[in-house]
């Protein structure tokens, strides 16, 4: 082999590994990601919000975040928690049931953060994910999640055109981004 060709040979090796490398060190920061993804949402919903109005206050409903998740210790739980809810988020937030007073481009712009921070989250614990036996408690905590969203999907399909409805899906999601960030904290890779 000359050693024109070995070298051509080292390079390409080289950038085949490069993206698995790249992919890891992405994956080393995905709590710091997390963590300025919440901060970045709730001043984005922030910005957004407005007063909660007046005639909304009677109307108000309690969707109920499962609190109890809010105990998870374990990392890779905490992570597929936060990834159950930003996808809760998304299919809400991409349905039809939602008349919200968001310019199309913000809501776009919104579900595809929503979108690339899930796909991370999912791509950065894969494998760890698939490691582990689907255990009792990441059954519960699935089924917690899914049964909030669904209140939030049956409210919506009863009351979505109403101005009230999404101003309580919005302060919804503003209170369960806080509660993403107390989990991001026990997320780590």
């Amino acid at each position: 082999m000359s050693p024109k060709t070995n070298e051509n040979a080292r390079l390409f090796c080289l950038m085949l590994l490069l993206p698995a490398h790249i992919t890891a060190l992405d994956c080393n920061f995905l709590q710091l990601e997390q963590e300025r993804f919440n901060l970045q949402s709730l001043k984005l919903l922030k910005e957004r919000s407005t007063k909660f109005p007046q005639e909304c206050l009677d109307n108000k409903i309690m969707f109920n975040f499962p609190t109890k998740i809010m105990k998870i210790h374990q990392p890779e739980l905490a992570a597929k928690a936060v990834h159950e809810i930003l996808q809760g988020f998304f299919g809400i937030l991409s349905s039809d049931l939602l008349k919200t007073d968001w310019e199309p481009t913000f809501r776009e712009r919104f579900l595809n953060s929503l979108s690339a921070q899930t796909k991370r989250i999912q791509r950065c614990h894969t494998e760890k994910m698939m490691m582990l036996k689907k255990n009792q408690e990441e059954w519960k905590i699935k089924l917690k999640l899914k049964k909030y969203f669904q209140r939030m999907r049956n409210f919506l399909k009863e009351k979505g055109q109403d101005t009230c409805a999404w101003e309580s899906v919005k302060l919804e999601f503003w209170t369960s981004f806080i509660y993403i960030n107390i989990l991001t904290k026990s997320m780590s890779i």
